[in-house]
């Protein structure tokens, strides 16, 4: 993952088949906390997200909208 890259060309020359994602914005100017997959504003956010996700609360993958 980059977190700071110059404006400029980038050439990607994969070894097979790829998909990439360019996204950008601005800086929050936030306090960040992560732990595993949860990225959030402080501790209390995350073991909230995490009881969210035990709970089934954030979604559901149907193996049928699976590529």
């Amino acid at each position: 993952m980059l977190y700071h890259i110059s404006c400029g060309t980038y050439t990607l020359n994969p070894s097979k088949s790829s998909k990439i994602l360019f996204v950008s914005a601005l800086p929050i100017q936030e306090k960040v906390e992560s732990y595993s997959p949860f990225v959030m504003n402080n501790q209390t956010e995350i073991m909230e997200a995490m009881r969210y996700y035990h709970m089934g609360k954030m979604g559901v993958l149907i193996e049928r909208d699976l590529p």
